[in-house]
C-alpha cells in the first residue's frame, strides 16, 4: 500500500483502565472504527491498533471523543547492520 491508503481489517484494541475492560473491534473498508462503549466516559484507556505488514500503534492515554482523529501506521521494516571487529 501507498502512503495514505486507508487500511482495512485492522485489529483495534482498548483496555479501560478504571475498570479493566477490554474493547476489540476492526477498521473497515473506510479504515474507521468506533468504540460505543466509551460514550459519556472521561477515563483514559490503552489504545493498541495492529494491521498485518504495519509497525504497531499503541497510545498509552487515549480518551474517548466526538471528533473523528487519524492514526497513521507506519509500514514494517525490518532491522539490519553490520558488524566489525573494533
Amino acid at each position: 500500500m501507498g502512503h495514505g491508503d486507508l487500511v482495512a481489517g485492522a485489529a483495534v484494541f482498548a483496555f479501560g483502565y478504571e475498570d479493566l475492560r477490554r474493547l476489540e473491534t476492526k477498521t473497515g473498508a473506510d479504515g474507521g472504527f468506533e468504540f460505543p462503549e466509551t460514550a459519556g466516559r472521561s477515563g483514559a484507556f490503552h489504545l493498541v491498533v495492529a494491521a498485518p505488514g504495519y509497525g504497531r500503534f499503541v497510545e498509552e492515554s487515549a480518551r474517548p471523543t466526538v471528533d473523528a482523529r487519524t492514526i497513521v501506521l507506519e509500514s514494517e521494516g525490518s532491522i539490519t547492520g553490520r558488524l566489525v571487529e573494533a
